[in-house]
């Protein structure tokens, strides 16, 4: 194996680790659950207005909160999907 197969090999390792971090945050969200999203082009403040279980699984698309005077825009309430959460902070 060569050096470059290597890194090849940590970088995906790296990924996973991740990949598997922001998957347990993502399992903590309830509602009033404090979140940056990315859905309007830049990271935005946002409040969960649901819990992101449902059944046995996870909702891929969530109600929340925009914050989106941060940016210049309105505040709304609005569905995004999951894979645009950026962080969760509380």
């Amino acid at each position: 194996m060569n050096r470059q197969e290597s890194h090849n090999l940590i970088m995906k390792a790296i990924d996973k680790l991740d990949a598997r971090e922001k998957t347990n945050q993502l399992k903590t969200i309830k509602k009033g659950t404090r979140l940056i999203t990315k859905h309007l082009g830049t990271p935005v403040r946002a409040t969960s207005m649901e819990s992101i279980k449902q059944g046995r699984g996870f909702k891929k698309i969530l109600l929340v909160d925009v914050k989106g005077s941060d940016i210049g825009l309105f505040d709304e309430i609005g569905s995004i999907y999951v894979d645009d959460i950026v962080e969760v902070l509380a």
